[in-house]
Parts: C-alpha cells; sequence; structure tokens
C-alpha cells in the first residue's frame, strides 16, 4: 500500500517573496538572482496575494520599451553629463514625441554608452541628421 503524501511533505518555504509595492526592477532581479520560475507577492500584513512570472516581467518591460511603437534610433555617446538633456532637446526642436529612452552599459573600459532612443515622428530622417550633426553617432 502506498503513503499517502501530504502537501505539506512537498511545500517549498525557500520560494522568494516579494511586496505589492516593491519596483518592478526588484521583481526581475530576485527572478534573476534566485533562479526561480515566480516570485510570491504579499500584503503589508504579510498575507499571499499573487505571484509575479518571468513572462510578466518581460511582457511589463516590452511596454516600457515601446517596442512596436514609433522608431529606434540607436546612439553613441560619451559618458559625460547633459548628453541625454542634448538628445531630448534636438528630438523635441524637430517635433519628435519620445516614447523612451534606454540607456546601456556595454560592460567596457571606455566611457561611451549606447542609447536607445523610440521616438515618434514624421522627420525621422531629418531626426537622425541633426544628432549626427551635434556629434553623436548614430546607428
Amino acid at each position: 500500500m502506498t503513503k499517502k503524501i501530504k502537501v505539506k511533505e512537498l511545500m517549498r518555504e525557500d520560494i522568494p517573496v516579494l511586496n505589492l509595492y516593491d519596483d518592478i526592477e526588484k521583481a526581475a532581479h530576485v527572478l534573476e538572482t534566485y533562479g526561480v520560475p515566480f516570485v510570491a507577492v504579499i500584503d503589508e500584513n504579510e498575507e499571499f496575494e499573487g505571484i509575479i512570472t518571468h513572462h510578466t516581467i518581460f511582457k511589463t518591460f516590452v511596454d516600457i520599451f515601446g517596442m512596436g511603437k514609433g522608431d529606434k534610433i540607436t546612439v553613441f555617446v560619451y559618458d559625460i553629463p547633459g548628453q541625454i538633456a542634448k538628445l531630448s532637446e534636438i528630438i523635441t526642436r524637430i517635433g519628435g514625441d519620445i516614447i523612451s529612452f534606454v540607456v546601456l552599459d556595454p560592460k567596457v573600459k571606455t566611457d561611451v554608452r549606447e542609447i536607445v532612443i523610440r521616438i515618434k515622428t514624421d522627420r525621422l530622417a531629418e531626426t537622425i541628421e541633426a544628432i549626427e550633426k551635434a556629434g553623436f553617432r548614430v546607428e
């Protein structure tokens, strides 16, 4: 006769937990760090509210990055103060609507950063030309 196994015997207690009001970045970090398929979410009374999955995180970041909206421009800049402000001014002056700015750190020892910009504009070529004229490298 087989032994009746209780749920309690199979339950894991080492699943990481997030608070309802933690940032999405913390959720992504916990999922990556612990290598788990989901993270439990609790309220201020430590009551279970639900879970966050990898799928939910990816979907949220796709929305944040503006995927499928506007045009994508990749700009390489030196890591000095004011570069994002300068790019924003150029894009805005030409009538572009900035959907997102993502600054990537290429993990190299140079001071060059890659900025991926999503913009909504009817004047893409003119915008790229103005950015290049200001001394930025666009790809």
